[in-house]
């Protein structure tokens, strides 16, 4: 309850008072030149009565009401008395207004001491042991002061606490150290701080004890271990010791290690990177001190130095962190050893590293780890083995090797809004199952962007696919995706597929393909609604070693510039054969030029119907389209022979896009059914209507 002032307040009394009256009334019109008591807020002013015989009184003024004051009589050792009218009421300052403020010698450091509810511990050399409460000014003592109360302890500034026997700070305690003020355990004696700390970005605990504690739910700063954050400095030692509190804060600065750093589970470790700190793709990596340094977080081997960053534990956070691995990636360079679950990372950066998250046996399923606009560049296979439930999201993959290899057993892994460019794979599942790849950018990947290899139900969908397959070399290394052997039940739908070439070339070179399917034998895997019209330079799907029958639903299939278009060699007819062979029902392709079925092929029949777009002319030299469901909005060349065959099937068409009028005839007629269908209304697949009842 703070005392306030006023310069030069004074009046009489108005009224005679008696020594038991705590109402005083000065001269009319004068109350207002005393302080102002606003009610609620707790404060008061000393006053002086003066009789005119010289008798003196302090009172205490609680509240003032215009020219009335409550008082509370006989302050400071006075007697309460009778005084008149005409009287002196004064504010004067008394002994006990001045001894609240500051006084003399009070701030020295070898006084113990207690300012405005801070407790000062005192810097008195003779202290040794700053954990004995019976020593007066010892840290120890002041704890005893407080006991189960709040407050803060003041440690000075420019001096050692030595503590001898182990001891808590409670909760309710804040130390605040001041510069060069250091808490000292001796060897085999542990302090354990529970309470917040407030200290510059210094050493602040030294000795060779332990520090412990939860810190009331703040971070330490590794600073205060002794870290030096410079790049240069062998900064191990004092991280481990950092690390053994639930959070970790790392200010700006190179953090250099010489071993890897033991963690413990639940940890959170949280950094400091400006929007500034963006990975100079071409450069960082080969650089020890990155563009970035002086505005990130950085946690690094030190130059010319290798090994792994953690060994792992579980549910550990990690935020705005940047880790990498020195001028040149290496076997060795690993992020973290071990499966570690649960584990959460956000705004974080990985550079050079061979392996982030790799499990080499694949012995073991874990996971439940999830990223978070996460950046990766210049690192190998960053993640390999039994890997279950990952997240990833919004994150950067760029200039890596494989992305993500996902082992036997692994599954219900989530993609969604990354970007991965210029790796060498961005995607294998070999006998996983049930991954959702949604919403990403796959660019320029050297071999394939995506693998299913014995891989099933999985979901890839609205995804972009640009220039991928750059190695071109080989079967899975030429296409936006592969699939392999036993894979089924897969879902592609909602795709957009581009071809394109490098950067600074204009004319597209990649991919061949834009599904290459290796010994997939009636996958019952789909593709339906993707954008393909600009999708690849050769044809949209291939099987190279044609053992893949049936292995996939299409709807439609666009071929455009591609396949030499009217030329004596064009290739329709092996991209319709290719189609046929590989589609599990009727499938649609469109065209957008005159084309040619310039050579015999044994093409599977009712399979492929053409679609026309604007004036197409389809020359037919031997009589091919006759193993064709049908064709629409195409000229027939004049060397066109027979007609082709009536397209027909078990049931009317569910897939691909049919005009009204067309007509499929029932192969599996019976009783009370229909002789075919029609479509009445145009559509995806159309509104088809039942004609030719059977008789019971």
């Amino acid at each position: 309850m703070p005392a306030v002032f006023a310069n030069n307040a004074g009046s009489e009394l108005a009224l005679d008072i008696s020594a038991e009256d705590t109402v005083i009334t000065v001269v009319t019109g004068e109350g207002d030149i005393f302080p102002d008591l606003e009610s609620g807020n707790d404060v008061y002013f000393h006053a002086t009565l003066v009789g005119s015989g010289g008798s003196i009184e302090i009172v205490k003024v609680t509240e003032r009401v215009g020219d009335v004051l409550t008082v509370v009589r006989g302050k400071e050792g006075t007697i309460p008395q009778s005084f008149a009218a005409g009287d002196v009421i004064e504010l004067r300052l008394t002994a006990e207004n001045l001894s609240a403020f500051l006084q003399s010698g009070e701030l020295d450091g070898a006084v113990s001491n207690v300012i405005k509810g801070a407790y000062f511990v005192s810097t008195d050399s003779s202290i040794t042991d700053h954990s004995d409460s019976e020593v007066e000014g010892s840290l120890a003592w002041a704890l005893a002061l407080i006991g189960n109360g709040e407050a803060d302890i003041v440690l000075p500034g420019g001096h050692t606490f030595e503590i001898a026997t182990d001891m808590t700070v409670p909760a309710g305690i804040q130390l605040r150290f001041g510069s060069g003020a250091v808490l000292a355990p001796e060897t085999g004696v542990t302090v354990t701080i529970n309470g917040g700390i407030a200290a510059p970005r210094s050493t602040i605990f030294g000795g060779s004890g332990t520090i412990t504690g939860t810190l009331a739910g703040a971070a330490v700063l590794p600073q205060w271990f002794g870290v030096v954050a410079d790049g240069e400095s062998d900064d191990t030692q004092a991280l481990q010791k950092a690390l053994a509190f639930p959070k970790v804060f790392f200010p700006i600065g190179i953090y250099a290690i010489s071993g890897p750093l033991d963690l413990h589970d639940f940890l959170q470790l949280e950094g400091e990177m400006h929007n500034s700190s963006f990975i100079d793709w071409d450069n960082d990596h080969e650089q020890y001190t990155p563009s970035y340094a002086g505005a990130a977080s950085i946690v690094q081997y030190l130059d010319g130095q290798t090994g792994t960053i953690f060994n792992h534990a579980h549910s550990i956070s990690f935020k705005k962190l940047v880790f990498r691995n020195g001028q040149t990636q290496r076997e060795t360079d690993v992020f973290m050893d071990g499966r570690p679950n649960f584990c959460s990372f956000v705004d974080c950066k990985f550079e050079n590293f061979n392996h982030i998250l790799y499990d080499a046996t694949a012995s073991e399923a874990f996971g439940a780890n999830a990223f978070f606009n996460c950046k990766f560049a210049s690192c190998g296979t960053m993640f390999r083995g039994v890997l279950v439930d990952y997240i990833f999201v919004g994150n950067t993959f760029t200039s890596n090797g494989v992305c993500f290899e996902a082992t036997s057993g692994s599954g219900f892994n989530t993609f969604s809004a990354n970007r991965f460019e210029w790796n060498k794979k961005a995607i294998l599942n070999y006998q996983g199952r049930s991954n959702v790849i949604t919403g990403n950018l796959f660019d320029a990947h050297e071999e394939t962007a995506i693998m299913l290899h014995d891989s099933s139900n999985n979901h890839i969908g609205s995804n972009v696919f640009w220039r991928n397959g750059r190695d071109g070399s080989e079967a899975g290394k030429r296409s936006h995706l592969v699939i392999q052997e036993a894979s089924y039940s897969n879902t592609i739908h909602g795709n957009t597929f581009l071809k394109g070439g490098p950067d600074d070339e204009p004319d597209p070179r990649w991919p061949e393909y834009i599904i290459e399917f290796l010994g997939v034998e009636d996958g019952e895997n789909s593709f339906t609604g993707n954008a393909t019209v600009n999708g690849c330079m050769t044809m949209p799907v291939y099987d190279p070693y044609w053992n893949s029958a049936n292995a996939c639903q299409f709807d439609d299939i666009h071929v455009k510039e591609i396949g030499n278009p009217n030329l004596c060699n064009d290739n329709l007819l092996e991209i319709v054969k290719q189609i046929a062979s590989l589609s599990s029902s009727p499938v649609n392709v469109h065209i957008y030029e005159d084309r040619k079925f310039s050579f015999y092929a044994d093409v599977e029949p009712n399979r492929v119907r053409i679609i026309g777009h604007g004036s197409v002319t389809l020359s037919d030299d031997d009589g091919q389209a006759n193993r064709l469901l049908g064709l629409s909005n195409v000229v027939y060349g004049q060397t066109f022979q027979p007609t082709p065959t009536p397209m027909a099937a078990e049931s009317a068409p569910t897939l691909g896009y049919w005009e009204a009028g067309t007509v499929v005839w029932n192969t599996a007629p019976v009783a009370e059914g229909y002789a075919g269908w029609i479509c009445v209304e145009a559509g995806n697949p159309g509104t088809w209507k039942g004609f030719g009842g059977i008789e019971a």
